[in-house]
């Protein structure tokens, strides 16, 4: 009885992480699909307003929680939402983003930013200047991938609550029939 009950007890534990795996994934793979589609549509709609002649520095800090870099065609960073010191900054052609952008076939890239000290999905674009339709430079959007993962964490905390709660119940039920076990041999 002992071994059928710690049998049952281990199979729902397992079944419960088997559950929080799949739920995770799943969680994961749609805020992962939210933050690509929310930099490729932050980027276009910066493309649209750097296009309407918007000023850099008032472009870039439109960007709200995401953010905004403008950066020229020798890779040089011309405005940046986020404060950093961009005289001391390299190029940034070599980022994949960026160079996705330059050969006409931009996507978005999920990495660490050295620069900030953490993750961030990118997309950039390439787009004419507006005063040289010979030169152009990129408009990069990124969000940052704490607003992907924080609903992973949460459900990671939740699953590890529940987990130990369950252990310990089923320590407890377990312990209950030993004793009750106990107390039938004794009286028989």
């Amino acid at each position: 009885m002992k071994k059928w009950i710690s049998y049952l007890i281990s199979l729902l534990l397992l079944g419960g992480l088997v559950y929080f795996g799949w739920y995770t994934h799943s969680i994961y793979a749609d805020n992962t699909d939210i933050a690509q589609k929310a930099a490729i549509e932050q980027a276009e709609a910066f493309v649209d307003l750097y296009r309407g002649g918007m000023e850099l520095s008032t472009l870039v800090k439109a960007g709200g929680g995401t953010r905004i870099t403008v950066i020229d065609s020798d890779g040089m960073i011309l405005a940046d939402s986020r404060p950093i010191d961009m005289s001391s900054l390299e190029s940034r052609l070599n980022r994949p983003e960026i160079q996705a952008a330059l050969n006409n076939s931009p996507t978005t890239i999920a990495r660490f930013s050295n620069t900030l000290e953490s993750n961030f999905m990118y997309y950039a674009l390439k787009v004419e200047t507006l005063t040289d339709s010979n030169d152009y430079v990129f408009i990069r959007a990124a969000v940052p991938v704490a607003q992907v993962s924080s609903p992973l964490f949460q459900a990671l905390q939740l699953a590890i609550l529940i987990l130990v709660v369950a252990a310990i119940l089923g320590n407890v039920i377990i312990q209950g029939i030993n004793e009750r076990k106990r107390e039938i041999k004794r009286k028989f």
